[in-house]
C-alpha cells in the first residue's frame, strides 16, 4: 500500500547557478558537462559539474517554464531547479523521475508570470505524491522500462503510476 507525501517531504530542492556567474557564453563549448537551463536543449558544454546524472531537472523561467528533463549524464544546472531524493531507502530517484513526468501538467500550470512566466519549487512543494514500497517501485519502473523511456516521457501524462496493477494496464 502506497503512503502520500507531498512533495517537500520528500526531495531536496537546488536552484541552477545563474548564468551571469560564470559567462558560460564565453565558456560554453570548452567543457564536458552538458549545460541545463531554461529551455528544452542543453545550452552548451561547462568545465564543472553541479549535478549528478538522472536528477529531475525543472526549467525555471522564459517559455519552457515547468519543463522536465532528467539528464543521463552528470551535467551543470543553470536557469533551472532540481529534485533529488531525500531517503533512498523511501523513494528510488527514478520512480521519482518517472511519477513527476506523470504529472507534469500539475507542474506547468502553476507558472507565474505572463510576460516571464516562472515556476518555482514553492509552487510544486505541497503537490501530494503516492509512494508505494521499495519492491512495488521497482517493478513499476521495471514495467516503465520495457514500454521505452520516451514513449512513456511522449504519453506519461496519460498513465498512472501508484502501482503496478495500474500502470500494467496501460
Amino acid at each position: 500500500m502506497a503512503i502520500i507525501k507531498t512533495l517537500s517531504e520528500i526531495v531536496i530542492s537546488r536552484k541552477g547557478e545563474i548564468d551571469h556567474k560564470k559567462n558560460f557564453s564565453k565558456h560554453y563549448l570548452q567543457g564536458y558537462y552538458p549545460i541545463v537551463s531554461a529551455g528544452k536543449n542543453i545550452k552548451g558544454y561547462y568545465k564543472f559539474k553541479n549535478r549528478e546524472k538522472e536528477i529531475l531537472c525543472i526549467s525555471s523561467s522564459g517559455i519552457n517554464a515547468g519543463f522536465i528533463s532528467i539528464p543521463k549524464t552528470d551535467f551543470f544546472a543553470a536557469d533551472c531547479f532540481t529534485l533529488e531524493v531525500k531517503n533512498k531507502h523511501e523513494i528510488l530517484q527514478k520512480y521519482l523521475n518517472y511519477k513527476i513526468l506523470s504529472i507534469k501538467k500539475n507542474i506547468i500550470s502553476v507558472r507565474e508570470g505572463s510576460a516571464q512566466p516562472h515556476v518555482y519549487f514553492k509552487n510544486i512543494a505541497d503537490i501530494k505524491i503516492e509512494v508505494p514500497n521499495i519492491d512495488e517501485q521497482k517493478s513499476i519502473i521495471d514495467i516503465i522500462e520495457k514500454f521505452g523511456d520516451e514513449k512513456f516521457k511522449k504519453y506519461s501524462n496519460l498513465i498512472r503510476i501508484d502501482s503496478k496493477k495500474t500502470v500494467k494496464r496501460y
